[in-house]
């Protein structure tokens, strides 16, 4: 339904500001890379094109989520958006609408989460090397 007044009056649609119950990140725990880019699931009610969703550090913008495509990713009760790229620490996250704002505190967690999946890789790569013990130095047979 195009922006405008819903068809049972309740001005504009999606029924009055929007409300942040939950963020689900990709890591769990409202967790996020410090690189960005992990697709954050804003749940809650009255969501609504056009929408605006900030990143807040002790009160100011510190950086904006980028919402790809409002048609599909924005509904009244679900936001998919991406993370921008922040230092590590804890951020709130604020929705915009034409119909209000909402902030949810506390939202997310930025960990350098691609550094750590780089030591998990390796020490899987070693495990390997481990568990085959002698078999390596003669060359796998």
């Amino acid at each position: 339904m195009p922006w405008g007044t819903s068809p049972w009056g309740l001005g504009p649609w999606g029924g009055g500001a929007p409300v942040i119950d939950l963020v689900v990140t990709p890591w769990g725990g409202g967790i996020v890379d410090v690189l960005g880019g992990d697709v954050i699931t804003i749940g809650g009610s009255n969501f609504s094109d056009p929408v605006l969703v900030e990143v807040l550090f002790g009160g100011g913008v510190v950086g904006t989520c980028y919402v790809f495509d409002p048609r599909y990713d924005v509904s009244a009760s679900r936001i998919y958006c991406g993370s921008p790229a922040l230092a590590q620490g804890t951020y709130d996250v604020r929705v915009t609408t034409d119909a209000g704002t909402s902030t949810l505190v506390g939202a997310l967690v930025y960990e350098p989460i691609a550094d750590q999946l780089k030591v998990e890789r390796v020490r899987i790569s070693l495990a390997r090397v481990w568990s085959a013990g002698s078999l390596v130095l003669r060359g796998g047979v």
